[in-house]
């Protein structure tokens, strides 16, 4: 049997129903018995009308999280659309999702073109009255959410562990979303690990600053309801500009991209005792700079900082490094291995890789997802058996390179789709970029190949920003080229430099590598 995630607010909910549960951006909150009472009672409504996943065009509001509570209590899946998406994209997920049902709120409501209504399903809920007025007044059929408790509140559903949990939608190869199916079993898994890891209160206050569709966002609210804490929204325009909202909320768990702090340290921001209350720290989905770790170190004297790892078919992270006080590292590990998880590297050749030799990551174990909804070409391709000790394992490939130690520790390289060949010879970007920050102080750099989306190209890229304080004229490609050239052979120099007010990012944060064409100016170049 597997543990609901709703029984987590139904326990807290008899224990301290007043304690606060969450608080969205303009300080409004909800208690651990209004959020279970709510929540309860859309799941009973979404039982009486046979849904079997429900979409949610909704983000950063109340009415999201009771809509994702909701599909807990009922053992059904949530599937979040990404409100910073294409409409054109929104209907692709919404038609592949096959939901029978669309949570709609009041974020949610700008999107609505005619187009996109055309895919919506026949049941439609709003997230508030307001909402509820302007689908009406467009002509839409829609039920507000319950506002407050049924009658009677049946117990969260008994789970088996193979109900779906959540879709969430990653980019694919062919230029179709991937939709990837996480189940209850691991969900549950990772609530379970990273309590065991870490430990966390009911006085914990914890940030949510990212988007449902991205699925860190499971790793902060699961950490914030397995233990009775308050959970804190974030508007989408401070998400890159959190220092006031840390501050005025008193916020003790942060969990986000490390581009956040990156830009903090930019601005000059990550002055010491910033963050006095902040309790801990984890950054994920991008590499975190020991730069960037020492001076949150400082801001957050009082934090454990730690850097995990995971991609979204393992279920947020599963490994991670608690860093030490005053980290004096020049990179970064990502850590040792959760419980229930098993890891393979292997070599180009297909051999096991030693320890210290590097190779692409595979996964194992509890928190795997499923595959890609209705895509079994793809999940056959990205999940695979092979033989570990004895025994048949289905793997993840991950497509990241990575090494480990003689302690365990794994240590990031790098994409394998990153790898180029240059004239013949393999190269990694990543490591000319770890060469740049080291020797030019330059954090914010990214190398490609030319020409573009090709595995073999004939030169080399650098697009990098300045360091604050840094004098324009000592970056020229000449004197550039001068200092790689005492490290690297001259294959794995840049031919060409541009030099950017900022490094093109996603809406999550992450470098936008395909907007990087755009960048390529007569007056960018250096």
């Amino acid at each position: 049997m597997t543990k609901n995630l709703a029984t987590y607010i139904d326990d807290f909910a008899k224990k301290s129903p007043n304690s606060s549960a969450i608080v969205n951006p303009e300080g409004v909150s909800l208690s651990y018995q209004v959020l279970r009472d709510r929540s309860a009672a859309f799941a009973a409504l979404l039982s009486k009308n046979n849904v079997n996943r429900l979409a949610l065009l909704a983000d950063r509001t109340l009415s999201a999280y009771i809509g994702v509570i909701a599909t807990a209590w009922q053992g059904i899946a949530y599937v979040p659309l990404s409100l910073k998406a294409p409409v054109t994209r929104l209907s692709e997920q919404l038609i592949a999702s096959k939901s029978t049902a669309l949570l709609i709120d009041e974020n949610g409501l700008k999107l609505l073109t005619d187009e996109f209504i055309e895919n919506f399903p026949s049941l439609l809920f709003a997230g508030d009255e307001k909402t509820l007025h302007s689908l009406q007044t467009l002509g839409l059929n829609a039920t507000l959410i319950p506002t407050i408790a049924a009658k009677e509140i049946a117990s969260p559903k008994t789970l088996s562990g193979k109900e779906e949990a959540y879709i969430i939608f990653t980019s694919g190869s062919s230029g179709s979303p991937k939709g990837v199916l996480l189940s209850t079993k691991a969900r549950a898994t990772y609530t379970e690990n990273i309590n065991t890891r870490h430990h966390f209160s009911s006085e914990d206050r914890v940030a949510q600053p990212v988007d449902l569709s991205w699925d860190v966002s499971v790793g902060n609210y699961t950490v914030c309801f397995s233990n009775g804490a308050t959970l804190y929204l974030l508007s989408a325009k401070t998400v890159f500009t959190p220092l006031r909202f840390i501050q005025e909320n008193e916020i003790t768990v942060w969990h986000s991209v490390p581009n956040v702090a990156d830009i903090l340290l930019e601005r000059g921001l990550l002055k010491e005792n910033t963050f006095p209350k902040l309790k801990w720290t984890d950054f994920s989905g991008a590499p975190l700079f020991p730069k960037t770790a020492k001076a949150w170190q400082k801001a957050a004297p009082n934090t454990r900082l730690v850097n995990s790892y995971g991609p979204t078919e393992m279920t947020v992270d599963c490994l991670d490094y608690e860093l030490p006080p005053h980290f004096k590292g020049e990179i970064v590990p990502i850590g040792t291995v959760f419980p229930k998880t098993a890891t393979l590297i292997l070599k180009e050749d297909g051999k096991i890789a030693e320890k210290e030799e590097a190779g692409e990551l595979l996964l194992s174990g509890a928190q795997q997802a499923d595959g890609y909804l209705d895509d079994k070409e793809k999940t056959e391709a990205a999940f695979v058996w092979r033989e570990d000790q004895g025994k048949m394992r289905r793997w993840y490939r991950t497509g990241d390179l990575v090494s480990q130690n003689e302690d365990g520790v794994f240590f990031f390289k790098g994409r394998i789709d990153h790898q180029l060949k240059v004239l013949g010879y393999r190269v990694e970007t990543e490591e000319i970029e770890t060469h740049l920050r080291k020797m030019l102080n330059l954090e914010q750099v990214i190398v490609s190949g030319y020409p573009f989306n090709e595995s073999s190209v004939d030169d080399l890229i650098c697009f990098f920003v300045l360091p604050p304080k840094a004098v324009k004229e000592k970056y020229t490609s000449e004197i550039l080229f001068e200092i790689l050239s005492k490290n690297l052979p001259i294959y794995m120099i840049p031919r060409y430099y541009y030099l950017l007010d900022s490094l093109p990012r996603l809406d999550n944060g992450k470098l936008n590598r395909k907007a990087l064409p755009h960048y390529m100016t007569d007056d960018n170049e250096v």
